[in-house]
């Protein structure tokens, strides 16, 4: 979008009255009267069981209200303002956090306002039971007073070598002054970044806004000694942990992976020769990258042998804004098993980098500040439950990053005040930073967590929740004392009322009762009772029922797990049950057979009913007519395949809505609900070598499907897809309408100026298999990019970010896309040609197959900092996630 161009007064004024305009402007109006709110307690943190916080108001108000609310806006207090009020202390009775709101009017009618936020976190904790956590806060930078007052044990350094010089590599090398790790009363684990230096490395033409590339080195022996001598150089207070690299996979920029595993390796190496009771960490990757063809992941490093050097593992574990119950956790368990695998069980695990950001402008999706607060006391939590040494959050305050989105990953506001989560994370580690063993996760039905730990010192503790709804649960366990989330005091109860929002139990006894885990039963909803073991008091999970040894599922249960709890003498018993429905199906799958006029959703059917089952399938999608399909009665044990046709879509529209399956047998009912989301693409197949006749091709205009970072105007930015295939590859045309084309990067850069990343996966419609040792889970996947400078003569520019085909590697230009870019008045227009060769393929796929395609087209403007994209399916600026790709089909 180009600037709106200035104007002058004076080219508008006649000269002769330009002065009484000027003269006029001499009497500034007198600026408004302010207000501001203070605290004597840094960042309106305070260290005790209660604070104060003073709003200062000037004289001139005619009225106004204070207004003090907790994280849910629920009011706490109420209070008129007058003129002589003046300075008004506000008191903030208890632990908890409080959001302060001032607006008042002024004598001429305006109105202002004034807010902030404070935190009553209770005293610090004790140094020898904090230095016994698992829960870490990286300061970036912050206030490492603050990150000590929210309790953490773990931070984090960052440190580089990129500037040191060849007088390192002597004998007897000179003193540094410099004190890279000054004391601290954190358990610091340094790590390394930004590149080697240059007269160590191998040449290279790559560039890095700060810092050096990361490149294999000229001398192998030289770069451990450098390395040596450094941490000899830093002396006493050189960290007792170190990460060997920060996401090296990503800085590497040349050498092959058994190359980036001998770097690694060799900085290891030179640390333990230095400073021998040193954990050196590794390898760093910026996510639990257990098998990446396309980059040195888990499997091939511990291949390698890297892990003979490492006294531990470290990885970030960052998830694309979802709740940490699902990818997050699954990671981190995977993560475990691997290690299991490779016979290394008890290696320490360290993730130091992981968070939910409560800002738009960056690659994850944001969540508001109470549901980052939520996020943060729960990951933490099941971090700690599973015994990981160092979960260390991302982060204290961020007050560099290059946009608002990087910038809302922080605890504290950008005044230093803080968030709703500074609040959880503070309580939670004065809950749980004494834990020892592994937490006891008990999930009491499919979105209900209780964890239970015991501590060094002290009674045992609880964290519980729910991650769907507010749930009242039976407690088995008398509890001593109560708090929610943020510290503030429950009342005693029988039951637990729980919500996203967990809440913190002591118990009386230092440790836990005994639990006997019985087998596993199965209870269909809506169906017949089934038996529990006799002569217990068994306590079930609403909806479920315990009545004596007979339980009940009413229809209404949601399938999943559930836990029944019966105390036994001295120790309890925990009865699993798995909640099935009378029919299940496997998620509904899109299909386009070339043969048929429209495209079909395909399920399969199985039934856990002892009746036959009478089944309607209902696709119902918004903007389209619903479509229906009676299946044949379905037996006792039997499984069907079923098929509903969708007949009368527009190509290009998104449609969302929901598959349905009813189900009814011996007078029950049950429904199943899928929910869809659909968008038609297909490519006709030229004729032998034709050329496209764009004139014939519809285009799909893409620019409202979901655009990141807030709608478009059209003539802003707006964007249509052609596409066509032939036996030389698919041949796709991207007219881009943009009111200024802004190019000025690299290839490898272009992604952050006008340009078009185009995401490929020829296996779209094969299943992901976890354990496939081809490609990504079974499928070739590429990410490609196109763009141009605009300056007539330069030739456009072709780039592959990411390549699941090894003979296809990454970081490079692709020359075989035959790529045409022109510019007329504001219409980009991209004529792109894929070979097949470029996604691993030998010739055309079939008619009827799919590719799996994703579009990002950028938009810079002048004045402009914060990233906009116009989005053609998921997967490439919401995270670099082919399963979110969609479907071009081959007609």
């Amino acid at each position: 979008m180009k600037a709106s161009p200035g104007f002058s007064l004076s080219g508008l004024v006649p000269v002769f009255l330009w002065g009484l305009f000027a003269s006029a402007a001499l009497a500034a109006p007198e600026a408004a009267p302010s207000s501001s709110f203070s605290s004597p307690a840094k960042g309106n943190v305070f260290l005790n069981t209660e604070g104060a916080v003073t709003l200062h108001l000037p004289t001139s108000i005619t009225e106004g209200t204070l207004s003090v609310q907790d994280e849910l806006g629920n009011t706490l207090e109420t209070r008129a303002l007058t003129p002589a009020t003046g300075d008004l202390v506000i008191p903030l009775p208890g632990k908890g956090f409080y959001s302060l709101q001032a607006e008042f009017s002024l004598p001429d009618g305006s109105k202002t306002t004034a807010s902030t936020t404070a935190a009553v976190v209770g005293p610090l904790i004790d140094d020898a039971v904090r230095h016994r956590s698992r829960l870490g806060l990286w300061t970036v930078q912050g206030d490492p007073d603050l990150t000590l007052a929210a309790g953490a044990r773990w931070n984090r350094r960052m440190v580089s070598i990129h500037t040191l010089g060849k007088e390192l590599l002597d004998p007897n090398p000179p003193a540094d002054p410099t004190v890279t790790f000054p004391p601290t009363p954190f358990t610091q684990v340094g790590v390394m970044s930004f590149g080697l230096p240059l007269w160590l490395m191998e040449p290279t033409d790559k560039k890095k806004s700060y810092g050096n590339p990361l490149t294999k080195p000229t001398d192998w022996g030289h770069l451990k000694t450098l390395v040596s001598s450094w941490v000899r150089q830093k002396g006493e207070n050189f960290p007792d942990y170190f990460e060997v690299y920060n996401e090296p996979e990503w800085q590497w920029t040349g050498g092959t992976n058994e190359e980036l595993v001998r770097v690694l390796a060799t900085i290891a190496d030179g640390i333990k020769e230095a400073r021998p009771q040193t954990k050196v960490l590794g390898p760093g990757f910026s996510s639990i990258r257990i098998k990446d063809p396309a980059r040195l992941d888990l499997v091939t490093a511990e291949k390698l042998g890297l892990f003979d050097h490492l006294d531990g593992i470290v990885v970030h574990a960052y998830v694309d804004g979802t709740a940490p119950e699902g990818e997050f956790i699954r990671r981190v368990v995977d993560l475990q098993e691997f290690l299991k695998g490779v016979k290394r069980p008890d290696f320490p695990i360290h993730i130091t980098e992981f968070g939910w950001t409560s800002d738009k402008g960056t690659w994850q999706k944001p969540v508001d500040e109470v549901t980052q607060a939520r996020y943060a006391v729960r990951s933490l939590t099941m971090l700690a439950a599973l015994g990981i040494e160092n979960a260390t959050y991302f982060c204290l305050q961020f007050k560099a990053a290059p946009n608002a989105g990087e910038r809302g990953f922080s605890l504290l506001h950008e005044d230093s005040t803080p968030k709703p989560s500074f609040a959880a994370f503070s309580n939670l580690t004065r809950w749980i930073s004494d834990v020892r063993g592994l937490g006891t996760w008990l999930r009491l039905t499919p979105t209900t967590h209780l964890i239970l730990f015991e501590k060094n010192d002290g009674p045992s503790v609880a964290v519980a929740w729910d991650t769907l709804e507010d749930r009242k649960v039976e407690l088995p366990f008398a509890t001593s004392r109560r708090e929610d989330m943020m510290g503030r005091p429950l009342e005693a109860s029988s039951s637990l009322a729980l919500s996203s929002s967990p809440i913190f139990l002591e118990f009386p006894e230092k440790s836990l009762p005994q639990m006997a885990i019985l087998p596993k039963i199965r209870a269909m909803r809506g169906g017949e009772s089934v038996s529990l073991p006799a002569g217990k008091e068994w306590i079930a999970p609403a909806p479920l029922q315990a009545k004596g040894n007979t339980l009940s599922v009413p229809a209404t249960a949601a399938n999943g797990d559930y836990l029944l709890l019966a105390r036994e003498e001295d120790k309890w018993v925990a009865q699993p049950v798995e909640v099935i429905p009378p029919i299940t199906a496997s998620a509904p799958v899109l299909q386009w057979a070339a043969n048929q006029p429209a495209p079909e959703l395909h399920t399969t059917l199985a039934s856990s009913a002892d009746a036959p089952v009478k089944v309607r399938l209902s696709a119902a999608l918004e903007g389209a007519r619903d479509s229906f399909r009676d299946a044949p009665e379905l037996k006792p044990g039997a499984t069907q395949d079923l098929v509903v046709p969708l007949e009368g879509l527009d190509l290009g529209k998104r449609y969302k809505g929901t598959l349905s399956i009813d189900s009814r047998y011996s007078g029950r009912r049950d429904k199943l609900i899928y929910p869809l989301d659909i968008t038609l693409l297909a490519a006709e197949r030229l004729q032998k070598k034709a050329t496209p006749d764009w004139a014939g091709i519809p285009a799909v205009d893409f620019s409202g499907w979901e655009p990141f970072g807030g709608t478009f105007a059209p003539e802003d930015c707006s964007a249509t897809l052609q596409s066509t295939y032939g036996a030389e590859g698919l041949h796709l045309r991207i007219v881009v309408r943009d009111n200024e084309h802004i190019q000025t990067h690299s290839a490898e850069g272009m992604f952050s100026q006008d340009s078009i990343q185009i995401g490929l996966d020829p296996d779209y419609l094969k299943s992901w298999e976890a354990n496939d040792l081809f490609g990504l889970k079974g499928h070739r996947v590429f990410e490609y990019g196109v763009g141009w400078s605009g300056k007539a003569g330069d030739a456009p520019m072709t780039w592959r970010w990411i390549s699941y085909v090894p003979e296809l590697p990454v970081a490079v230009a692709e020359p075989r896309i035959r790529l045409n870019v022109t510019r007329d008045g504001d219409i980009t227009t991209y004529d792109i040609l894929f070979p097949w060769s470029v996604m691993g393929l030998d010739g055309a796929p079939p008619a009827g197959s799919a590719i799996g395609i994703s579009l990002a087209v950028a938009d810079a403007d002048s004045g402009r900092s914060d990233r906009r994209v116009l989005r053609l399916f998921g997967g490439i600026i919401d995270g670099k996630d082919p399963e979110k790709f969609g479907p071009l089909w081959l007609r």
